[in-house]
């Protein structure tokens, strides 16, 4: 979102009740150690680093749907 980081953005979304079952990855140029755990640290369910192929996106937004936050 223009003008808005990441995590601002997904902190917004954590807020909705309609979304609180809905896994947030993020989608990331930085994709290091450090930044994964911090990403996790703020909220994100997890990261996706890039350059990412798109059957390997597909296969990891699969494994979070699959694996979302109510434990399904």
């Amino acid at each position: 979102m223009q003008g808005m980081s990441g995590t601002a953005a997904m902190q917004m979304l954590r807020t909705e009740p309609a979304l609180a079952d809905v896994p947030i990855v993020a989608f990331a140029a930085h994709a290091f150690v450090t930044d994964r755990t911090l990403a996790i640290r703020a909220g994100f369910d997890g990261v996706i680093p890039k350059p990412c192929l798109p059957d390997d996106l597909f296969d990891r937004i699969q494994s979070y749907l699959t694996h979302s936050r109510r434990g399904d």
